[in-house]
């Protein structure tokens, strides 16, 4: 007999129609899906904004303004790129919204918070690829280069939000159920 070991991570999400999962057997996962469109009923960004102050930073704050002249439905979807990537990285760790938000800063470029994917034009990408490695997150501060994010569209109206990270910043019960399981065959 021999000792066989697994490590299993997924994370989901769901809003509306769609159920989005992503998994990984080496990091911590998290996941988050998000609609763009307007939330409460032709709410303008600057009203629905007003809740989730705190939960942005000044940063975050002023590269959402910076696609106004895209449009409201560029700032909101803006506002839920960082908030997928917020929400992808709490679950990952298993904190949560016991973590305050605004701990957490990402940089992404302006292309990609409009949803051109492809960053050396204009051209828009299909919706079903998710890109990875162009986006920068900081916790209290600090760069965080040992978390990758990705962010796509599941289609026209939902952004989605893929974080990876080291198993060690799992919050300490979160990563016990997270350890290796041996089982003895023999």
């Amino acid at each position: 007999g021999g000792d066989t070991s697994c490590k299993y991570n997924l994370n989901l999400s769901h809003h509306g129609s769609w159920v989005f999962i992503a998994s990984d057997h080496q990091a911590l996962v998290g996941a988050d899906v998000m609609t763009t469109t307007p939330p409460r009923g032709g709410e303008t960004p600057e009203t629905f904004f007003r809740d989730f102050q705190q939960c942005l930073t000044s940063d975050e704050w002023a590269a959402i303004r910076l696609c106004g002249p895209q449009g409201d439905n560029a700032l909101f979807r803006a506002f839920f790129v960082f908030w997928t990537l917020k929400e992808a990285y709490i679950k990952a760790v298993g904190i949560g919204l016991g973590l305050e938000l605004s701990r957490l800063e990402f940089q992404v470029p302006q292309p990609l918070l409009l949803g051109k994917y492809d960053t050396t034009s204009d051209r828009q990408l299909p919706p079903e690829c998710l890109h990875v490695g162009q986006i920068t997150m900081f916790l209290d501060g600090n760069v965080r280069n040992d978390w990758s994010f990705e962010v796509g569209e599941i289609d026209s109206d939902h952004v989605v939000a893929v974080a990876r990270g080291p198993l060690s910043d799992a919050l300490p019960d979160f990563r016990d159920a997270l350890q290796t399981h041996k089982t003895n065959k023999g």
